[in-house]
């Protein structure tokens, strides 16, 4: 995956010729070409572009809406409420099983679910695919994929309103093999490693 720079001044994307990526260590880069001229145009772009939708951007999106940012804020109160009490038996809320109730947030021997130092947002990640023009015998012969993301602090009812959800499309034809689908993920697992690492701040929100 490849983001483009610009020139100063300059509007127009700059990306690199051909594919740098080595599959495995060891081996040389995979060279393949990037690029792809209009023949009646002659103007050169991507052959395959990937539109992607930042995580910071996603996320401001939820606590700009006044409704929401009171929801998931509540998910603390509630879970602080009751972290001294064992978590209970059958689990419909994750933010009463064990394995959240101890993890430890990126400060270390702070509780994540402890927002006096920050507010902490949890995310279920899924990727899939889908046949855009059904299945047959043979196989697929057309599919895009989706990488999607839902805020775990929202009530379960809320998960997965698309309103709610963090969506990027992977781009046809066809399926990628898993390890090319890891170049479509690492952006985002990228900001999602930085707001880990060095916090996100907005100026405000709702």
């Amino acid at each position: 995956m490849y983001k483009p720079h610009f020139n100063h001044n300059s509007s127009i994307p700059i990306y690199p010729e051909k594919c740098s990526n080595k599959p495995k260590t060891g081996l040389n880069d995979c060279g393949k070409p990037l690029l792809e001229t209009s023949s009646v145009s002659h103007i050169t772009k991507p052959i395959k572009p990937f539109v992607y939708h930042h995580f910071h951007d996603y996320l401001s999106g939820l606590l700009s809406r006044p409704d929401l940012e009171e929801l998931m804020d509540m998910s603390y109160d509630n879970l602080m409420e009751s972290i001294d009490q064992p978590a209970p038996l059958f689990i419909r809320d994750i933010f009463k099983a064990e394995f959240l109730r101890a993890f430890e947030g990126p400060k270390p021997g702070t509780l994540f679910v402890n927002w006096q130092s920050g507010e902490h947002y949890a995310f279920s990640l899924n990727v899939d695919f889908f046949a855009l023009k059904g299945m047959r015998i043979c196989g697929t012969t057309a599919s895009a994929g989706i990488i999607f993301l839902a805020c775990l602090n929202l009530p379960l009812n809320m998960h997965y309103k698309p309103e709610n959800m963090y969506l990027s499309i992977i781009p046809r034809p066809k399926e990628p093999h898993l390890t090319e689908v890891n170049h479509y993920i690492m952006p985002l697992i990228d900001n999602m490693v930085d707001s880990w690492n060095k916090e996100v701040l907005f100026s405000h929100t709702a």
